[in-house]
């Protein structure tokens, strides 16, 4: 669901360095989506709300609600089998140990998430993070702590003996599969 700016794409052109989450979705064969997917309603920015775009980035973008943001969202995960969403900035608040950045980050989430819990319909939404680090400001470094799994909606059973991060993705391919076959 994330969508790049096109100076993503000039620099990643240079340094030839893909994140993790695009180097993913490359390898699945999927197309990386653009300013004309956030324009189309088919993606989000990074920062959920396209406001780094316009300000810092001179993008034009509609300005958009958490409420439009879960509209997007569930519209994308109708049309397919799973929509991934990465959410870096709680990453990053939690490096710059910024009490006021956390703040806002986790606002923006609290923006989206609680129109895409109320509309979630027969839609199931998983939750989680690769490592902690933004429940402890005190230090800059990822933390060891056990990171939330939340999972919401009709596929839920598939996540009840999940204990650790690596159980993640064999529930999410179990779910995925037996929920075909269904």
């Amino acid at each position: 669901m994330n969508a790049y700016p096109p100076v993503f794409f000039e620099r990643v052109e240079k340094t030839k360095r893909w994140s993790s989450s695009t180097f993913m979705v490359r390898a699945a064969g999927e197309k990386l989506r653009t300013t004309a997917d956030v324009l189309a309603n088919q993606a989000v920015t990074a920062e959920l709300f396209g406001d780094y775009w316009r300000e810092k980035l001179g993008i034009s973008l509609p300005k958009r609600t958490g409420s439009d943001i879960a509209d997007i969202l569930l519209q994308q995960a109708s049309e397919r089998d799973m929509v991934f969403l990465e959410y870096y900035l709680t990453d990053k608040a939690g490096h710059a140990r910024d009490a006021d950045f956390a703040f806002d980050v986790l606002s923006r989430l609290d923006q989206v998430f609680i129109p895409l819990v109320e509309k979630l319909g027969e839609h199931t939404l998983v939750i989680s993070s690769d490592h902690g680090n933004l429940e402890d400001l005190s230090r800059k470094t990822h933390t060891r702590n056990p990171v939330p799994l939340i999972v919401m909606g009709p596929l839920t059973s598939f996540f009840s003996e999940a204990v650790s991060i690596m159980d993640v993705t064999p529930c999410m391919v179990k779910a995925l599969t037996e929920a075909k076959t269904q």
